[in-house]
């Protein structure tokens, strides 16, 4: 998964929908993957893939939800390289496609583009994105 991955506001990826089951998901990325939890809390275990740089996220009845993407995974929006950018850069170009994207002290949510940006030190100037998560409708409801 270190090439590019286009990722779809609210629909998932180029390869991956939400809605689609683990077993599925398993099929498409057929690569080698660790099962867990990622929180004591989680209903189910997520999957991760490429070493710890993409995770994914499902809900009952084991179906694909949410994807979070570190590096050196490579989500990309528009064409654009989202983790080869800073927190700054980032913002700007989400606030664009999102003027109503909400704000927090460690990144962004974009519930219009069904996207989230973690970056700890967002404040900061030269901030860092460490993560990138792409969810569905209604991720945020439940």
């Amino acid at each position: 998964m270190k090439t590019r991955i286009e990722l779809k506001p609210r629909k998932g990826t180029d390869r991956l929908s939400f809605g689609d089951t683990r077993a599925s998901t398993r099929a498409v990325l057929g690569a080698s993957y660790e099962s867990f939890k990622r929180t004591p809390t989680a209903e189910l275990p997520c999957d991760a893939y490429e070493e710890g740089s993409v995770f994914l996220y499902f809900r009952k009845p084991d179906i694909l939800e949410a994807i979070e993407f570190a590096s050196p995974a490579r989500p990309t929006l528009n064409g654009r390289a989202l983790l080869d950018m800073s927190y700054e850069e980032l913002k700007n170009f989400i606030v664009c496609l999102d003027p109503k994207a909400e704000f927090e002290p460690d990144g962004l949510t974009s519930i219009e583009l069904g996207l989230g940006v973690y970056a700890p030190e967002a404040g900061d100037d030269g901030a860092e994105v460490e993560s990138i998560m792409v969810f569905r409708d209604g991720y945020y409801d439940s």
